[in-house]
């Protein structure tokens, strides 16, 4: 590619002909969709911010190698002086390893009004290196069981006000869990 940083040679392995007519695709379909992709030890600090469940928004320290510090995100919000869970704050940690969209929704006509509405959630990752990711999400699609409970299958996420995109709450679930989750005598209940 003429002034590109970085070319590539694309082949097929057994395929003859020209390779160009599979890779007239649009710019997000090059993109990756990975919104976290993280490795457990470069985590510096986890926020996550409910804005309309604010006793459960939280932030996640690394206090030393292995060890990590769990705050309320809220100055009014009473501290839990009850014993951390063991490894929970590493198995979430472990969770961002590998988080991806379900694809790219730049070209919603819906895009500007989700993101003026209030998130559901905002989390932030700081890495050790000082790098940050901020990523906010808003329910999209409401589901309802056979027993008239309600829950939420899909989200839109944008990431750092660029990139906007729809995600599973199966797959972006874990990482949705509230400040009480990380002590001892919760129920274990996603918040």
């Amino acid at each position: 590619m003429e002034d590109a940083d970085q070319p590539y040679v694309v082949n097929i392995p057994s395929f003859v002909g020209q390779v160009r007519v599979r890779y007239l695709l649009g710019d997000d379909d090059w993109s990756d969709r990975h919104i976290f992709s993280e490795k457990p030890e470069e985590i510096a600090s986890i926020t996550v911010e409910y804005p309309q469940m604010k006793s459960e928004s939280f932030r996640l320290e690394k206090v030393k190698e292995a060890e990590y510090a769990i705050k309320p995100f809220y100055s009014t919000t009473q501290v839990i002086d009850r014993p951390q869970r063991k490894g929970v704050p590493e198995a979430y940690i472990l969770a961002f390893e590998k988080l991806g969209a379900e694809g790219f929704e730049t070209t919603n006509p819906l895009r500007d009004s989700v993101v003026s509405l209030v998130p559901f959630a905002i989390v932030t990752l700081q890495k050790t290196g000082g790098e940050q990711k901020q990523v906010r999400f808003w329910p999209v699609q409401v589901l309802e069981t056979r027993e008239g409970r309600q829950y939420v299958d899909r989200y839109f996420a944008e990431v750092d006000k660029n990139s906007f995109l729809l995600i599973q709450d199966r797959v972006f679930g874990p990482i949705f869990r509230g400040y009480s989750y990380f002590f001892e005598g919760n129920s274990g209940v996603r918040n």
